[in-house]
């Protein structure tokens, strides 16, 4: 798997998830996030445009506070069984937006954020 990849859970919901860092030295798992339509209300870390990804139709956020965490194995295993649909990957300008958010959030869990920071804390200098 890579950074920045994009994907549909068949089934689960209507969201957008996305890959975000490298695998975790100890678990080998991934931070992986959502966009979902924007809210007042909901974390603003990370507020994104229509447009600025093919699958984003609409103002939307960043889903910080439940993240998931999953292996290459895992996801690679999904897209063999046809669980995930492939979308364009994030580009380079929004994975950055998009893991500055997360280190800047105050909703994103300690593990994940800890992983993000350990590996991205170059981005908020």
């Amino acid at each position: 798997m890579k950074l920045g990849l994009a994907f549909q859970f068949y089934g689960e919901d209507l969201h957008l998830h996305m890959v975000i860092s490298e695998p975790c030295p100890k678990t080998q798992k991934r931070v992986i996030v959502n966009f979902t339509s924007w809210q007042h209300g909901y974390d603003q870390s990370c507020v994104v445009q229509a447009g600025e990804h093919e699958f984003l139709k609409h103002r939307s956020l960043v889903m910080y506070p439940l993240p998931k965490m999953l292996t290459d194995a895992y996801i690679s295993k999904l897209l063999e069984t046809g669980l995930i649909k492939l979308w364009p990957d994030l580009t380079a300008e929004l994975l950055k937006k998009v893991q500055l958010g997360a280190l800047n959030s105050k909703f994103m869990p300690i593990i994940p954020k800890q992983i993000i920071r350990d590996q991205y804390s170059y981005l908020l200098g």
